[in-house]
């Protein structure tokens, strides 16, 4: 595993690793442990984007009965790209959802949690669409984890990939919001709207163009003061973090 960027930018606010990983590489996530989620500090935002990862996150504990009968945190990444323990298919449908305990729903090896995902967006836009949370420009809301699990955790990588992990810490004056276009390279080029009233970031997981032969670097957060951006074909996340 290898980083290939850390940028930072916008006075600070953004934080972002751009790496290269192999199969089989690991990376470590500290966490001060504990048995629950709680809320990052200061409006700040945690996001790994992908279109091509498949990983294993493992959060450790130090007695995994006190996690079993936990009820699951979803959020729209684990929605779309993870899956049920007992099923071979990703994404998880609206007729899935009910209130699932983490023992029912992932598995554990000893006092592990093992969270399985799979971000080929491309490989995967049929069950992406079933899971409802896309809307008809396949735009998802809440993209960014603005809550984290406080036990220690560690990725581990089952392919080569590349991963733009995000840390984003604003000003507070401000209530931010987040979500991310996917974009399928089959359809052609894609079209983006500005979100929010005043102040919108964009950030893309794979270096790309606008039409006008704009190019995009992925992990570097652009202030988007257009109303709208156009994409040239090809397959892609990009996180939009508005006021």
């Amino acid at each position: 595993m290898e980083v290939i960027k850390r940028i930072k930018s916008h006075q600070g606010q953004f934080l972002t690793y751009v790496m290269d990983c192999k199969a089989g590489d690991v990376s470590y996530i500290d966490s001060p442990g504990g048995d629950s989620q709680t809320a990052l500090p200061g409006h700040l935002m945690n996001v790994r984007l992908s279109i091509d990862a498949e990983e294993i996150i493992t959060f450790h504990t130090e007695n995994i009965n006190n996690h079993k009968d936990k009820t699951i945190v979803f959020n729209p990444q684990l929605n779309l790209f993870s899956r049920h323990k007992d099923s071979t298919d990703w994404g998880l449908f609206p007729e899935q959802q009910h209130d699932w305990k983490m023992s029912d729903f992932f598995e554990t090896q000893d006092n592990d949690i093992l969270v399985p995902y799979n971000r080929k967006v491309e490989d995967l836009r049929a069950r992406i669409g079933n899971t409802k949370l896309l809307d008809a420009d396949n735009y998802v809301e809440d993209y960014a984890h603005t809550k984290r699990a406080v036990r220690p955790a560690s990725v581990k990588y089952l392919n080569d990939c590349q991963v733009v992990c995000v840390s984003f810490l604003p000003r507070v004056d401000i209530e931010w919001k987040s979500g991310a276009w996917i974009q399928f390279g089959y359809d052609g080029p894609k079209r983006i709207t500005k979100k929010g009233s005043s102040i919108s970031y964009i950030m893309t997981a794979k270096d790309t163009e606008l039409l006008d032969g704009t190019r995009i670097v992925a992990g570097v957060a652009y202030r988007m003061d257009s109303p709208t951006l156009e994409f040239k074909s090809g397959t892609n996340i990009i996180l939009h973090i508005h006021d």
